[in-house]
């Protein structure tokens, strides 16, 4: 609305702007990966998607540390190779870290061989077979 001596009348831009701003809404929401996208579906502008996503992730939020535990515990690999999926869990538990939550190396472990499928139940035997723990470094050593 636009006020002219105390008259508000429709502003003629306001289409306009909120067409714009819809457009820049859905390029926001398509640049999301699948698991963050939910989080702004309640926003009604593209300034309110923002805010929510700074809000989650700018700072060391709970939230932000909570959805990455919980990427990190249902990551699977997929069709990726063993390499992707590895690289994938270990800049996932590195970001948490980061966060001040270090990730308990057996336990990154467990995530890396829940995240296999039957065609490696061999090395997951292997690696559950082992008497200490063993180190991602070696785990992707070919």
């Amino acid at each position: 609305m636009i006020t002219t001596n105390n008259v508000a009348t429709p502003n003629p831009a306001y289409a306009t702007w909120m067409r714009q701003d819809q457009l820049l809404y859905g390029a926001l929401v398509g640049t999301l990966a699948s698991t963050v996208a939910p989080l702004i579906t309640q926003a009604d502008t593209s300034h309110e998607a923002w805010k929510i996503l700074e809000d989650t992730y700018a700072n060391p939020s709970r939230g932000h540390t909570n959805l990455l535990k919980e990427k990190l515990k249902t990551m699977t690999k997929g069709t990726q190779s063993v390499s992707e999926f590895l690289q994938q869990v270990k800049g996932c538990a590195d970001l948490l870290a980061s966060l001040g939550k270090k990730q308990d190396p057996e336990d990154i472990i467990d995530v890396v061989l829940k995240g296999l499928d039957s065609s490696f139940q061999s090395v997951i035997d292997g690696v559950h077979a082992q008497d200490t723990t063993i180190k991602l470094k070696s785990f992707t050593r070919s």
